[in-house]
């Protein structure tokens, strides 16, 4: 039975009922737009490892004590054209130009601490510098770039990509003979790895017997090239040192004959020839071994891969071009090594008319004693008329 207080609040909790269910009637009945269905991702079967994706690569420079600013931004621009060059699969390409040779390593350290996914030390300390880190930071990888021979057995995560310096040195030292044509040279190549190793060994090598005016270390470097020229240095070979702009400037000033690297020529109209390096080329092969290409642990890049760039410039005199040619020709084709040095050339014998056999009418060489005094065979001169044939005393 039904209490009094459960009556009177029956019709009232019907109400309620009713009210409730015409507003879900109502609301229900409203339709919202459904919301597409989300795309399958794509599949990932053909795509590279994802590690390998956006990779990192950093390289560390020679240091500016060593290395012109000018050439540094060369070096630069070069290498950033690699990650262009590998889309997606190389993020950035971040070079590091340490202030002094110590500090090369402690930089190099710290790229790899700070996420570098493929590390490249370029110059001679690369190859110690890579083997060290290797140890310290076993997930990492690394490549050196290094103007000395390639090892015979690399280690393990190390890529060394070794430059043969010794053609780009003959090759220089090749134009600078022609272009001296018998006078003296100045060479502005320190302090740099320029001044020793191999490509001083191909510079001498081409050199030969031309005479070198040594710079005197004591003055600024750009006096001290001003100073060779007026001492007859006619052609300065300049390299990459800090000081290489001021030194390429001296010489174009003092009125030699000017061979430097391409970034210091300005627009190269006062410059014999100028000289680069592919550093992009030089990286790349370590790039695909990291990005899991193949390719050699090892290799060697020279005149063969055209790594070495030459461009005649404005001041070049004519016949320069050709002896570049033939120079190149002959160290790629292998007869002519770079690291030996080229005998002067001996002059040829001029013909003057004497001492030659000439044919008589029968054919036969005349013989340039006969109608001369002969001695008779028991040694004793024939005389005619038996007597003296010495000259009377005057008088």
């Amino acid at each position: 039975m039904m209490s009094r207080q459960h009556r009177a609040q029956g019709p009232r909790a019907v109400g309620f009922a009713l009210a409730a269910g015409l507003a879900v009637g109502l609301f229900g009945c409203t339709e919202e737009p459904e919301e597409p269905a989300p795309e399958p991702a794509p599949a990932v079967e053909d795509e590279e490892p994802a590690a390998l994706l956006g990779a990192q690569v950093v390289v560390v420079l020679p240091p500016r004590t060593s290395l012109s600013a000018e050439v540094a931004a060369a070096m630069e621009d070069d290498l950033q054209r690699l990650a262009d060059e590998y889309d997606e699969e190389v993020r950035v390409v971040r070079t590091r130009y340490p202030d002094d040779a110590v500090f090369v390593r402690d930089v190099a350290g710290l790229s790899v601490r700070e996420g570098a996914d493929l590390l490249c030390v370029f110059g001679a300390v690369g190859r110690q510098v890579t083997s060290d880190l290797r140890e310290l930071h076993p997930a990492s990888r690394f490549c050196a770039v290094t103007p000395n021979d390639p090892p015979e057995e690399p280690e393990d995560r190390v890529d060394i990509v070794a430059l043969r310096v010794v053609e780009l040195g003959h090759l220089l030292g090749a134009a600078t003979v022609a272009l001296a044509d018998g006078e003296a040279v100045a060479l502005a190549l320190g302090p740099t790895e320029l001044q020793r190793g191999r490509f001083r060994e191909g510079l001498e090598a081409a050199l030969g017997t031309t005479p070198i005016i040594d710079l005197d270390e004591e003055i600024p470097p750009e006096e001290a090239v001003t100073a060779a020229v007026e001492d007859g240095a006619a052609v300065v070979l300049v390299g990459t040192g800090p000081d290489a702009a001021l030194q390429t400037e001296a010489a174009i000033e003092a009125g030699a004959q000017v061979i430097t690297h391409r970034s210091l020529a300005g627009s190269g109209d006062e410059v014999a020839l100028t000289w680069h390096i592919r550093w992009d080329l030089a990286l790349a092969p370590a790039i695909d071994r990291f990005l899991g290409r193949s390719g050699p642990a090892e290799l060697d890049l020279g005149l063969t891969d055209g790594i070495f760039e030459l461009e005649l410039g404005e001041g070049a005199p004519a016949g320069l071009e050709a002896v570049l040619a033939a120079v190149e020709e002959l160290i790629v084709e292998g007869e002519r090594d770079p690291f030996e040095a080229v005998e002067p050339e001996e002059p040829e014998e001029v013909d003057d008319g004497e001492d030659v056999e000439t044919p008589d009418e029968t054919g036969q060489a005349e013989d340039p004693d006969e109608g001369a005094d002969t001695e008779d065979p028991e040694g004793q001169d024939e005389d005619p008329d038996g007597q003296d044939d010495e000259p009377a005393e005057e008088g």
